[in-house]
């Protein structure tokens, strides 16, 4: 995205466009919606998340300290009902810090997702959430 009108080349590589509020405007009317969300690059603000386009476009960068270097933060939009959001953001810890915290859960008990549903060896967050802050704390 860019502030002025029109598209212009990005100049991160050949064939990549920005867009202004005009064109994300006419898409938006084109289409009858409200809000574009968009991800793939990290705010210029390091925040989770952008708000650009006189509100109509949203950048939400889901990897908090990209890449191990860039330190900027996560976000994610919670849609709450039809029509509202909340923006979130959250830092994740360093590896180090995730490899400590990691050693001291135990997971023997933490119930695998129904194969059917995802990765069956993953294990429910809500699960491993409540198993770090019982034995973290």
């Amino acid at each position: 995205p860019q502030e002025n009108w029109g598209r212009s080349d990005s100049g991160r590589a050949a064939g990549i466009i920005t867009f202004g509020p005009n064109v994300t405007a006419d898409f938006l009317k084109k289409n009858r919606m409200k809000l574009l969300i968009r991800s793939h690059q990290v705010p210029s603000t390091g925040r989770g998340y952008e708000d650009l386009h006189n509100g109509q476009l949203i950048t939400v960068f889901s990897a908090s300290n990209y890449c191990g270097t860039q330190g900027n933060w996560g976000g994610v939009v919670v849609f709450d009902q039809p029509g509202t959001y909340t923006l979130r953001e959250y830092m994740a810890p360093d590896l180090q810090k995730l490899r400590e915290l990691m050693r001291k859960v135990d997971f023997s008990e933490a119930t695998p997702v129904h194969p059917n549903v995802g990765d069956p060896s993953s294990i429910e967050a809500e699960q491993v959430e409540e198993k770090v802050r019982q034995q973290v704390a």
